[in-house]
């Protein structure tokens, strides 16, 4: 409903009340399969304290971007994607 608020006159050809049934159907369809999307992992990610989580526009769909910089220790960097990997098998 968030989604539909942000957006009144809705996307391209389809009207805000389209839009939500559409987003309804596809939650609906990926609970049926009992399958995931990118969006559930960020929001995982979120509810955990994983802030920074919005995809790097240039790297396209379902990749985050993780920023080194000389001050990180790796041990750190090994720390986070050791998380990914505990959500992402738990999600799945």
């Amino acid at each position: 409903d968030q989604y539909a608020a942000d957006r009144p006159g809705g996307i391209g050809r389809l009207n805000v009340d389209q839009v939500v049934a559409l987003q309804r159907a596809y939650e609906k369809l990926k609970d049926e399969r009992r399958q995931m999307d990118f969006e559930d992992v960020l929001r995982v990610l979120r509810a955990h304290g994983v802030l920074d989580t919005d995809p790097y526009r240039k790297l396209g769909r379902n990749q985050l971007r993780v920023a080194m910089f000389p001050a990180i220790d790796p041990d750190d960097v090994l720390a986070l994607t050791h998380c990914l990997d505990w959500v992402l098998e738990r999600l799945s």
